[in-house]
């Protein structure tokens, strides 16, 4: 069979930037699956660093995105809260204020009580949880020696002023690699009720996923990383929420992919072969294909991390695609390390069956 070219999504990401993770229309779906009594913010436990945490402060500068590479800004948190807030600034946008935790930096105009929250009750003890879980499956992870920035902004207006354009309706939060920043809003300006609540851990967890899985040692910024793999590992943390127990922390069977996968069974694509699903980038970015593309990569993540006997390769692919800055070769990669992909494919429709039948 003639193997498929790898094509990254980095060529044509949304917003035109193409190094975004975004959540995307149907992860919403998955995130009103979740109940609110285990998903609403207010009902879970703060973490223990957030003894750590400073009051709020009013922050301006005169430095922008653009300008970080040149600077430095990255890694130094007074020139980053000034590159944020002059990015701001010239988006028409008011004062941004500071909150601060062991291991984050959150700035934007939602309210103090918000970023005070969202650092303390999901980032925090997310990030103890996702470090404690991974280093006991052999990874060695660490966090940064500075604090991850995390832009929380007070609705969608201000989401849309901060990106330049109008927020898609399809779009809830994003984790920039270029910038290295998380950023997001309280969908609690549109109404909702829980549902917002429910949005904003859902989008809160999983992008602080991506921004962990890149400053830890788990994926690097600059590597040949597929969507399959960054998206799979950010599918495999959703199930968490503060407070969770096993069956519903890291790792837990994350039932809102798996539907999604029961859901494409119907339609013309009823299964993105794995092959494609790791080489082309692409099924993450087509509205047919998106939700079946989360799907899987949420199977091939748990598939390798749940099972010991898989545990090693999957360690294996990680490093091979962190290497070389984006040089190395996916093809050669995937079967050094995870065998034939043509099995690997009949294996997880396997599992899907037995996960939706069992």
């Amino acid at each position: 069979m003639k193997r498929l070219e790898p094509i990254s999504g980095r060529a044509f990401g949304r917003f035109g930037c193409s190094r975004r993770s975004v959540i995307a229309a149907g992860v919403f779906g998955c995130a009103q699956a979740f109940s609110a009594a285990s998903l609403a913010l207010r009902c879970t436990r703060a973490s223990a660093s957030s003894a750590a945490a400073a009051g709020p402060a009013v922050v301006g500068g005169f430095l922008s995105p653009e300008g970080q590479a040149a600077t430095g800004a990255e890694g130094n948190p007074e020139l980053e809260l000034r590159d944020v807030v002059e990015w701001a600034r010239a988006a028409g946008l008011g004062d941004f204020r500071v909150t601060r935790s062991q291991h984050f930096l959150a700035v934007g105009d939602a309210p103090d009580a918000f970023r005070k929250e969202a650092l303390e009750r999901v980032c925090e003890p997310l990030g103890k949880a996702f470090l404690d879980h991974f280093r006991a499956r052999g990874f060695a992870l660490e966090y940064p020696e500075h604090a991850l920035v995390v832009i929380i902004l007070k609705d969608s207006g201000s989401y849309s002023r901060f990106l330049g354009q109008e927020r898609d309706d399809a779009v809830g939060g994003h984790y920039d690699l270029d910038t290295n920043r998380l950023v997001t809003f309280d969908f609690r300006s549109q109404g909702g009720g829980q549902g917002s609540t429910r949005l904003n851990l859902f989008a809160l967890v999983h992008e602080t996923a991506h921004q962990l899985a890149h400053n830890t040692g788990l994926l690097t910024r600059t590597g040949a990383i597929p969507l399959a793999i960054s998206e799979g590992l950010a599918t495999y943390v959703e199930p968490w929420r503060p407070g969770a127990g096993v069956r519903t922390g890291i790792g837990a069977v994350n039932r809102p992919r798996l539907r999604a996968i029961a859901d494409a069974g119907t339609t013309d694509q009823p299964w993105i072969p794995i092959e494609r699903l790791v080489l082309d980038d692409r099924v993450f970015l087509d509205r047919q294909t998106e939700q079946l593309a989360y799907g899987e990569s949420w199977l091939l993540a748990h598939h390798h991390l749940k099972q010991r006997s898989r545990l090693e390769p999957f360690r294996e692919l990680l490093a091979g695609l962190n290497e070389a800055a984006g040089k190395v070769d996916r093809v050669a990669v995937f079967d050094r390390t995870l065998g034939d992909l043509d099995l690997l494919d009949r294996r997880l429709k396997a599992e899907a069956r037995q996960y939706l039948t069992g």
